[in-house]
């Protein structure tokens, strides 16, 4: 699966190359940590996925969970809507709200427009961020390993 996954996010990122002229300062470290970032999104997503649904009993009720950490991780991005003070303490728990910041920090969107795009994380190192989802993933790798050796003990 997480191979799938990189090979998926490879696909996308060089298909957007034909489209976004990127404003890297760095194009060779941009395009690097760029596919890193959606990368590790993706990994750390499927392993928030494959948690869920090792907790629950049936395959079949993991659909409504995961529909709603898709949609939070679409709301709490910190990108596509401001979000309320209240609200803003959530994107720090979202793995696309730490590769977006990737992206806005090897971007220097933050020097754009800062009416539309200052964003506290986008002043974050890159490699801060990519270390957040890179602990996002194995954090939820090692509950679900957990999960499912603790339920197979339970079998015997």
């Amino acid at each position: 699966m997480a191979t799938i996954g990189i090979l998926q996010c490879t696909v996308l990122f060089c298909g957007t190359l034909l489209f976004i002229d990127y404003n890297f300062a760095n194009p060779a470290r941009g395009y690097a940590l760029c596919i890193l970032a959606l990368i590790l999104v993706n990994l750390s997503v499927t392993s928030l996925g494959l948690f869920v649904s090792a907790v629950l009993k049936k395959a079949e009720s993991a659909i409504l969970p995961v529909l709603v950490i898709i949609i939070v991780q679409v709301v709490f991005c910190d990108c596509l809507i401001t979000l309320p003070p209240a609200a803003d303490l959530v994107k720090y728990l979202t793995p696309t709200t730490w590769g977006i910041a990737v992206f806005g920090a090897v971007t220097q969107m933050n020097s754009w427009h800062e009416q539309y795009f200052e964003k506290e994380l986008y002043n974050v190192s890159p490699w801060i961020s990519l270390g957040i989802l890179a602990a996002i993933t194995l954090l939820f790798l090692a509950l679900v390993i957990i999960k499912l050796k603790r339920a197979y003990k339970q079998k015997d």
